[in-house]
């Protein structure tokens, strides 16, 4: 037999998320963005290096568009 649920402690709320739904699709919507990026520019004739740094950059920029673009 489980033992009955106890009631949670006013003085101990529980955590909240660690990131929003809105923060989380930025992030995810920036990284997608990087990777096709640096994948273009592999196939384009990019090195490894160049592509890495491009889709990074192009990570970092989508970040702070898609946070402008996303409203609060």
């Amino acid at each position: 037999m489980t033992p009955p649920p106890t009631a949670p402690d006013p003085n101990n709320p529980e955590p909240g998320p660690l990131l929003s739904v809105r923060a989380a699709l930025i992030l995810l919507a920036a990284t997608v963005l990087g990777g096709i990026v640096g994948a273009l520019t592999l196939v384009g004739g990019g090195n490894v290096a160049t592509s890495l740094l491009t889709g990074l950059t192009a990570a970092g920029a989508g970040t702070a568009g898609l946070n402008r673009l996303i409203g609060h």
